[in-house]
């Protein structure tokens, strides 16, 4: 299966589903003990204490999210018939990943990522920070509201998080953020968090994790599964890269739009998140709606379909065949049609339609007549404004058609 495990960052998050896999399974809380050794502070206690982690500061919310997704990934990963092909963490969640990929000890893991959040409490506690997530806004207009918010109120604000085409997160100050809010034509969300992450506010936190990370010589492996780093949107290439990368995340943008577009292009067909959440799932609808997003426990019973295994190849297309014509006749009705369409352009796609249930209306549908089902797709979702140049290549890797 060509799959990628996510990793979550600071920000809401339930504790319910964590606190069950601690229950039905004991033996998980060993690494909640060693935590406790390691943080001076009990986490065990504060998980069944929070409901959600959004309310917590970020020197107690970064350590206790680490600690949930690394339950939720030993828990399930041997359960997997296979490891998966890359580990990605959003914010946060790209210690996480690397801990999970054995790119830093669990116990090193930990502890960088509680000075992390300790050292990113302590910015600039005079100004009053914040983050705010923007939707159906695109990457030039976020910056150039940032630019009014300056001219408006004399306070600063950045594009945090490129999560997708039309999610982008915000980070500043209240002042600059309330007066973004306040806008009529905008769809605005206000992060549970308590500072502007991933800003030039981070400045002092990713000074001292360098030094930090130098003065206890925490060292790193470049791990035998790529890891992608949210600074570059692509895998960490040398073990030295490492602390750079890493405290240099802390006050650039997250590049996750980039990490998705490169997993995606690199084959990676499953999405699947440690905990029950949907969010990355909903940030990335928008860019990437024919994958297949779960979470590991869905794989861990047996309710993920694996296609590598499904679809090995031409001999077996009884197999997927009703699978195939599905996906293209689905699609070409699936996704909603922008506001501003023509009656031309109707009558265009349910000629198309129309003509692709003829084309796989054969119990043995030919290469050929598939080529022309998926080039009609192609067109309707040019007319509904929707671009998927490598859909053909994606289907007939997804489908085993290479060959055929």
């Amino acid at each position: 299966m060509n799959s990628a495990v996510l990793f979550q960052g600071q920000g809401q998050y339930h504790t319910d589903y964590i606190r069950k896999l601690l229950r039905d399974t004991p033996s998980l809380k060993s690494i909640w003990i060693e935590a406790e050794q390691i943080l001076g502070w009990s986490p065990e206690s504060l998980l069944n204490h929070t409901d959600n982690v959004g309310s917590l500061t970020t020197d107690y919310a970064q350590p206790l999210i680490f600690l949930m997704e690394m339950t939720g990934w030993y828990r399930f990963s041997e359960m997997m018939k296979q490891p998966p092909s890359f580990f990605a963490g959003h914010s946060l969640g790209e210690l996480t990943a690397l801990t999970a990929a054995g790119a830093i000890s669990f116990q090193n893991g930990l502890q960088l990522v509680a000075k992390r959040g300790e050292l990113m409490q302590q910015c600039m506690p005079e100004i009053a920070q914040g983050m705010l997530a923007l939707r159906n806004c695109t990457i030039e207009q976020a910056k150039q509201l940032c630019l009014q918010a300056f001219e408006e109120t004399g306070e600063r604000c950045y594009c945090a998080n490129y999560n997708a085409s039309n999610n982008i997160v915000l980070s500043g100050t209240h002042k600059a953020l309330s007066w973004i809010a306040a806008r009529d034509n905008l769809r605005t969300v206000s992060l549970s968090v308590t500072r502007a992450f991933h800003t030039a506010f981070m400045k002092h936190a990713t000074d001292q994790l360098m030094e930090y990370i130098h003065s206890k010589k925490i060292s790193f492996i470049l791990p035998e599964i790529p890891v992608l780093s949210n600074f570059t949107g692509r895998p960490y290439q040398t073990s030295w890269s490492f602390p750079e990368l890493i405290c240099r995340q802390i006050i650039s943008p997250v590049q996750w739009k980039s990490c998705i577009e490169y997993l995606h292009k690199s084959g990676t067909t499953v999405f699947l998140q440690v905990s029950d959440s949907h969010l990355f799932e909903a940030m990335a609808r928008s860019d990437l709606s024919h994958a297949y997003w779960g979470n590991l426990e869905e794989v861990a019973s047996g309710k993920v379909y694996d296609f590598d295994a499904l679809y090995p190849a031409a001999t077996s297309r009884k197999k997927y065949i009703g699978d195939l014509k599905s996906e293209i006749l689905c699609r070409m009705t699936g996704d909603p049609w922008p506001e501003a369409v023509t009656s031309e352009q109707r009558q265009k796609a349910k000629t198309l339609y129309l003509q692709t249930t003829e084309l796989l209306s054969d119990r043995d549908i030919s290469k050929d007549a598939f080529m022309q089902a998926v080039n009609n797709l192609n067109e309707i979702l040019k007319m509904k404004r929707i671009s998927e140049q490598n859909l053909i290549e994606i289907l007939i890797e997804k489908y085993g058609l290479q060959g055929v």
